[in-house]
């Protein structure tokens, strides 16, 4: 078994490790020179490699460089590799390949990792040409998705979790889980259980398994409409129409005119007791929780919002658009206020773009 990477791993032999950076062609070439030159060929081919480094913020903070990073992170690392190592399996009539992408291609998150998530769509998008040209070779390739998996990178995301909520480090993991994606299974994967899903695919235990996306997520991607869960925060799947925003329930319009007046105690008293408030890719919980976002909202930037439309659902579903411009990054953005209501109090507000 070879291992490849920037810097090695404290359990990796040296004689086993091939110092490589897979985000550049080069590195991807020199990393397939090392495999050739030894002897065996290749029976397995895994690729892991991934990160997130851009700062938090909505799409605008994003610059050039932040997506070019991403891109070559996750494009080069599987498109050199399997160039140069696949039609070596194919004489051989035998070999797997697993590519690891994200479920955040499906299902982005807004606040920091949307280019990496972009990015991601790209090996995904890559691995089903190879998989149908190899199939009938004998060579396997299939795609890992993972969902949040508690590892060292994860690190990042939990501190400003923990940092933009007013929270601690033990109980940012709860939060988002909590999140809009949701975590039905309440807690995040274990590497180690990615791990043996990948060992499944590899083996000869899969060997009609070909060119599939297997997604490990502890129940994160909705495969239905729960009300016990989170995706109770989902708009029904009816049609929309527009109305006239002065029609708008009379609840609404005292949230959205305390907000605007920075009249935390008013706009609170449109809330149950228990409702929830999901706002750039952070969730907050009852009244007191989202006080504190108000209060934040009202101080982090400077700006004027303008309501330019209205839709309703059903009688407890409503939706606004909102102009902004201002001081924040990007100066402008429409954002969508969704709304669910019960008993003409605010249970759930999601607000993105």
């Amino acid at each position: 078994m070879l291992v490849t990477a920037r810097s090695r791993p404290d359990d990796a032999e040296a004689k086993t490790f091939i110092a490589a950076d897979l985000s550049t062609g080069e590195g991807a070439g020199h990393v397939v020179a090392e495999v050739e030159a030894r002897p065996g060929g290749v029976d397995i081919l895994v690729h892991g490699l991934g990160s997130s480094e851009v700062p938090a913020g909505r799409f605008a903070a994003l610059g050039e460089e932040d997506r070019a990073r991403e891109l070559s992170t996750n494009l080069p690392a599987t498109v050199c590799p399997d160039r140069g190592l696949l039609p070596g399996t194919t004489p051989l009539g035998k070999g797997t390949t697993v590519h690891a992408t994200s479920i955040q291609r499906h299902m982005p998150l807004r606040n920091g990792t949307l280019a990496s998530a972009a990015a991601k769509t790209a090996p995904a998008t890559h691995s089903k040409g190879p998989a149908n040209q190899a199939a009938p070779h004998g060579v396997r390739l299939n795609t890992v998705s993972p969902g949040f998996l508690r590892t060292t990178a994860a690190d990042n995301p939990v501190t400003r979790t923990a940092h933009e909520a007013d929270n601690t480090r033990q109980a940012a993991p709860r939060r988002l889980t909590d999140s809009p994606v949701g975590i039905p299974l309440n807690r995040p994967n274990r590497p180690d259980e990615a791990a043996e899903l990948v060992a499944f695919l590899v083996s000869d235990r899969a060997p009609a398994v070909i060119g599939a996306e297997h997604v490990i997520d502890s129940g994160t991607t909705p495969t239905t409409q729960n009300p016990t869960t989170n995706a109770r925060t989902a708009m029904p799947n009816h049609h929309a129409h527009t109305i006239d925003p002065h029609t708008l329930p009379e609840t609404i319009t005292r949230y959205l005119t305390a907000h605007r007046a920075h009249d935390t105690a008013t706009a609170l008293t449109a809330f149950t007791s228990d409702a929830t408030v999901t706002d750039d890719g952070n969730t907050y919980e009852g009244t007191t929780a989202i006080g504190q976002w108000l209060n934040r909202s009202a101080t982090e930037f400077t700006y004027t919002t303008e309501l330019t439309a209205a839709q309703q659902t059903d009688p407890t579903h409503y939706t606004t658009t909102h102009h902004l411009e201002g001081n924040f990054p990007g100066g402008t953005i429409d954002l969508h206020h969704q709304f669910t209501l019960h008993n003409n109090q605010i249970q759930h507000l999601i607000i993105e773009p």
